[in-house]
């Protein structure tokens, strides 16, 4: 048989038993005075049940790779929706532990694991809830650690397994966020912190931002923004930096240092690609969606109009209305330009300039104005193109 956990504080002991009192100095056992000795609490797993466990554990262990990813795709979705498996909660939540602490230099292990915890996590049958706090440190660790991987094609799919955490993160805090209201506070000082310390790799900033972002635009908004010329400030000097090193006397040295170079430069493009793609976050919540809102909101007043306009026009006599085309400003897009500065922002026609700064990107008001002047200068410091709006406007309505 499997032994358990010691159950949690939380955890409500069986009906009809009643709790061990802690021995003390005068009890028999011989231990030491004011020592609290907590039982241990064991139970019996069926056959069944431990067969399950050790074919999932296997199959996560295997990462999905080859002829195993169809398995891989059955335990998970096995995870995600069976309602018999609340015994193994605690079991499972020790081997993502187990895994994640020994198993940083295997990538496809590694992003089942992740896999198998947003499963857990999204199953409505079990508690994972009260596990949380021995759960969430391997999730994080996935999230930014320094190195993940042990081979040269890693160095592409850690990002990848970055995201997924990240992902997995924002679930937990967005399912269980009211419940814990202390979870996202806590992950988000951790990953606050590792994006403003420059001694941490780029790799380490990269899960800061992506799981920052994860969270919502708001978070973006409120702890990324505000630190945003800082992060610059050290990223543009790798992104600008020459293919060619200083000349050294052994070419072998002068091949490893550029090597080194283009692998900072390639870091340092990823993140600057996931601040703009928070920032994009940021415009998409503040310009596009109001405006699509507004849009929907009116838009039964409008097939009224057109209702009775159309009806107007085929009574007897009338005359049909001229068909005209569309002025320049019946488009109502942000166009949003840099000038020394300023940010010069075009909303239907009419202009306004914004000042760049500090004073702005620090600004946490929650006015839809100070929020769309806030990330309009993050959009100006990151460059002319933030995505994915920049790519599609017309979906978005958003002109950069």
């Amino acid at each position: 048989h499997f032994r358990a956990p010691v159950a949690p504080d939380d955890v409500v002991a069986p009906v009809g038993t009643a709790p061990r009192a802690p021995r003390d100095a005068g009890d028999a056992s011989g231990s030491q005075p004011g020592v609290v000795v907590e039982p241990t609490l064991t139970h019996e797993l069926s056959k069944e049940l431990q067969l399950y466990f050790d074919r999932v554990t296997a199959t996560v262990r295997g990462g999905g790779v080859g002829p195993e990813a169809p398995v891989l795709r059955a335990a998970l979705e096995s995870l995600q929706t069976d309602n018999g498996i609340h015994q193994l909660v605690p079991y499972f939540v020790r081997f993502a532990q187990e895994e994640v602490a020994t198993s940083l230099k295997n990538l496809p292990r590694l992003t089942a694991v992740i896999a198998a915890v947003r499963a857990l996590v999204s199953n409505p049958h079990v508690h994972v809830e009260l596990y949380l706090h021995q759960l969430m440190p391997s999730v994080v660790t996935c999230l930014v650690a320094k190195k993940l991987g042990g081979e040269p094609s890693d160095l592409d799919d850690h990002c990848l397994l970055r995201e997924r955490a990240a992902e997995t993160m924002a679930l937990v805090c967005a399912k269980f966020g009211e419940q814990y209201p202390t979870i996202q506070p806590r992950i988000t000082r951790t990953l606050v912190k590792a994006l403003l310390d420059q001694t941490k790799p780029l790799a380490t900033r990269y899960g800061a931002v992506v799981g920052l972002a994860a969270l919502g635009p708001r978070v973006t908004r409120l702890l990324i923004l505000p630190h945003l010329r800082q992060v610059l400030e050290t990223l543009e000097p790798m992104l600008a930096e020459g293919e060619e090193e200083s000349k050294t006397d052994s070419k072998m040295d002068a091949a490893k240092s550029e090597e080194k170079a283009r692998r900072r430069r390639r870091d340092a493009r990823r993140v600057h690609d996931a601040l703009k793609r928070a920032v994009g976050a940021c415009l998409h919540a503040a310009l596009a969606v109001p405006s699509a809102e507004a849009n929907a909101a009116s838009e039964p007043e409008r097939r009224a109009a057109r209702k009775n306009k159309n009806a107007a026009s085929a009574a007897p006599g009338s005359v049909g209305p001229r068909s005209s085309a569309p002025g320049a400003g019946s488009v109502a897009g942000w166009k949003i330009g840099k000038a020394p500065g300023t940010l010069r922002v075009d909303v239907a026609g009419a202009e306004t300039e914004i000042a760049i700064g500090d004073a702005v990107l620090s600004d946490t008001s929650e006015d839809p104005k100070a929020v769309a002047a806030k990330v309009a200068a993050a959009a100006a410091l990151l460059g002319d193109c933030v995505v994915p709006y920049a790519a599609v406007p017309e979906a978005a309505g958003a002109f950069i």
